[in-house]
């Protein structure tokens, strides 16, 4: 007892007192923790730049040229079909030189296009052509909208009534201008057929050279006058018999 008392009070300690840490104490390490794992950074490469022009493919521009200049040769016929709807498509039925047309295209499908100003026309009442059709109903548009004395302007590309009636560019036909297209339409015309003919033309020398003509159906006059009679708009004249 007397010695735990001395080595008590050798080291200053008090009733309570922490006795200080031991050199063993003092040398424990805490336990060790896993070694960290490398990363791995994920790299997201930006989206490529929106082009800000659009370059066309050749074949496009192949096609626009040819839709400007396709009544200059034969061309169309040698075209692969799958192109001529993009060509066809930039082609107005309305703005073609007719003459240069008709000389120059037999195209089944070109024609077809243009008779789509036709919609009510039957291709099988046309020989089962197109271009035929074509030619057919123009002849009858002509000579149903020529009357020199006609108050009201009809049209130039499609008749008062009646099927394949059109209304689009609206003016006077000239009497020139049914002479120049009845001469681009003569080699392919085999049938004429007229409801409503109001101008008494002398159709023996306005059909002189239709060499393939086969039906002529032809109704003088307007059918449907109504109040606004007038004989020179009703029925054939002795004229016209004469003419024909």
């Amino acid at each position: 007892r007397d010695e735990k008392e001395e080595l008590g009070s050798s080291l200053n300690l008090s009733d309570g007192d922490t006795p200080a840490p031991t050199v063993q104490q003092e040398l424990a390490l805490p336990p060790s923790s896993p070694p960290p794992q490398p990363t791995t950074a994920v790299v997201v490469a930006p989206p490529p730049p929106t082009p800000t022009h659009h370059i066309p493919r050749l074949d496009h521009l192949c096609c626009l040229a040819i839709s400007a200049q396709f009544y200059e040769s034969n061309i169309l016929d040698e075209i692969p079909g799958h192109y001529l709807p993009p060509i066809l498509s930039n082609i107005d039925p309305l703005t073609i030189n007719i003459r240069d047309a008709a000389q120059f295209i037999t195209s089944e499908p070109f024609w077809a296009h243009m008779s789509t100003v036709y919609p009510l026309a039957d291709i099988r009442h046309h020989g089962s052509s197109y271009k035929r059709l074509y030619f057919e109903m123009m002849i009858r548009d002509r000579l149903e909208s020529y009357h020199p004395s006609s108050p009201t302007p009809l049209s130039r590309s499609g008749s008062r009534s009646g099927i394949g009636a059109t209304t689009h560019t609206q003016g006077n036909i000239t009497k020139q201008e049914l002479m120049t297209d009845l001469d681009a339409a003569r080699p392919y015309v085999h049938t004429i057929k007229v409801i409503e003919l109001r101008s008494h033309l002398n159709l023996g020398a306005i059909l002189r050279g239709f060499y393939n003509l086969t039906t002529v159906d032809i109704v003088y006059g307007a059918p449907n006058l109504g109040m606004a009679y007038d004989p020179d708009e009703f029925g054939m004249k002795g004229g016209d018999a004469l003419g024909l």
